[in-house]
């Protein structure tokens, strides 16, 4: 559950929807002969399916796209990736929330939306196909890549993250390298490093691709090289 006490409640809302519990006057009633049956889910991951079994086809489907951009997302890029109109969308929002599957996080800037559970978030995302997942992810990375360029630095990390999982190598490829050129003059070391590992990870699956994705595994592991030492990982240095 998370740690989140919304689970309980998530627990209760199934138990009345299947008349386990019952008001009765100014009491609620537990129905021992419905719970007998097994009407209310004997686990978590049965429990989420049952939240959302009562959801429209086009509204799983929106929360299916959701997922692939993380347990928390922008209104903005969803808004971009779905093709559904402002209005539309924004009813969808609404919908969602009263049914608590998704919590609106305050933030300075723009919109931005959670799913109540890490597992509800899973439970959409696995619901789709690797096809899909690939192409959603590289949707994703064009989103955020256009952002990067107009000027949004931050972005820069989040191109990167989805072309891994778009499988679109030579483009993750290059984003890992700029992300981890962009982490390095911010001495933010771990995500430096993070991304040189990507480059690496890459890199050496993509040996025989064109001269240019080449020279920019070695550009990474130059600046692998540098990191290392910095570090004072001297022996790694060496071998970078």
């Amino acid at each position: 559950s998370d740690g989140n006490p919304l689970f309980l409640e998530v627990l209760l809302q199934s138990a009345f929807r299947s008349g386990v519990i019952a008001r009765q006057g100014g009491t609620l009633h537990w129905d021992e002969a419905k719970d007998r049956q097994g009407t209310i889910p004997d686990s978590i991951h049965k429990l989420l399916e049952q939240h959302l079994s009562h959801l429209e086809k086009e509204d799983r489907a929106l929360l299916n796209l959701a997922s692939v951009l993380g347990k928390r997302f922008e209104f903005e890029v969803l808004l971009a990736l779905s093709g559904a109109s402002e209005d539309d969308l924004l009813d969808w929002i609404d919908e969602v929330l009263k049914e608590r599957i998704l919590i609106e996080i305050p933030q300075g800037r723009g919109e931005i939306f959670e799913f109540q559970f890490t597992k509800l978030k899973d439970l959409c995302y696995e619901e789709l196909s690797d096809q899909e997942k690939s192409k959603l992810h590289l949707k994703a990375g064009n989103f955020y890549e256009k952002r990067f360029h107009k000027g949004d630095k931050a972005a820069l990390f989040e191109t990167a993250t989805h072309y891994a999982f778009s499988r679109s190598d030579a483009q993750a490829l290059g984003i890992h390298l700029a992300a981890a050129q962009a982490a390095w003059q911010q001495y933010a070391m771990e995500t430096t490093r993070f991304n040189l590992l990507r480059v690496r990870d890459i890199g050496f699956d993509v040996l025989r691709s064109p001269q240019e994705l080449y020279n920019e595994l070695l550009e990474g592991l130059k600046l692998e090289g540098h990191l290392n030492f910095h570090q004072g990982r001297y022996s790694e240095a060496d071998d970078a």
